[in-house]
């Protein structure tokens, strides 16, 4: 698959592992699910409720880097394939 088909797939189907559709590694969906105001739980203090969310944040934060990363290889893989395939004609 050229680096346009994968784009569009992982586009449409925004839950699909962009490294398990190019290597075939990991697992199929990623969970990318938004919190939602139901998963805070009800008996939180204001405090609690900060703790909770700065949490919620690094881990959010921590998700964005690591995909961060993994589009940065992917790109680079990408360029490596495009230029492959430009040698062998």
């Amino acid at each position: 698959m050229n680096s346009d088909s994968i784009e569009r797939i992982l586009c449409a189907y925004t839950n699909l592992s962009a490294e398990w559709l190019m290597t075939g590694k990991g697992t199929m969906y990623v969970n990318d699910q938004p919190a939602k105001a139901s998963d805070i739980p009800n008996n939180l203090n204001s405090d609690s409720l900060v703790f909770f969310l700065r949490d919620k944040n690094k881990e959010l934060e921590c998700e964005n880097r690591r995909l961060l990363v993994e589009n940065a290889s992917l790109r680079t893989r990408l360029e490596l394939l495009d230029d492959s395939k430009n040698k062998t004609g």
